[in-house]
């Protein structure tokens, strides 16, 4: 788990300017691991256009909202332009001192905040069971 909160912290002021209000289109190749192929037409994939910085609306406190695996490009910028300011952003996104990693005991539960939180599994040893429940909570459309 990383934080979101953290990695828009953690940009500079003037980037935090240059990017807000700005969209960026988000794909999702299922069985896919590892960016996106940007050449895939995206008629060919599910994609949807979300806010590059999002505000929860309980707190008032901004994150980033962007995935190396689903975030394809910034709305209006060349792909070369996009590509130079995102893989800055994903490593902020991915910076090892914003991580928690879980330990597993029998019995644990895990919640975050699904808006400013990536998340991802490692392996499991082989023979045991994995089971998720998810629980979404109302709220309003954020964007």
């Amino acid at each position: 788990f990383t934080s979101l909160y953290a990695a828009y912290d953690k940009m500079p002021d003037d980037l935090k300017e240059r990017l807000d209000g700005a969209f960026v289109m988000q794909g999702h190749e299922y069985g896919g691991f590892g960016r996106l192929n940007l050449d895939i037409a995206l008629e060919d994939m599910h994609h949807f256009r979300q806010p590059l910085v999002v505000t929860n609306p309980g707190s008032g406190r901004k994150a980033l909202y962007l995935s190396r695996l689903n975030t394809m490009w910034i709305e209006g910028m060349d792909r070369d332009e996009s590509e130079a300011i995102l893989g800055p952003l994903f490593d902020l996104a991915e910076d090892t001192a914003s991580m928690y990693e879980h330990v597993w005991r029998k019995g644990d539960l895990v919640m975050w905040d699904n808006l400013a939180c990536l998340h991802a599994r490692t392996d499991w040893p082989d023979g045991e069971t994995r089971m998720l429940r998810r629980c979404t909570t109302e709220g309003d459309r954020l964007w």
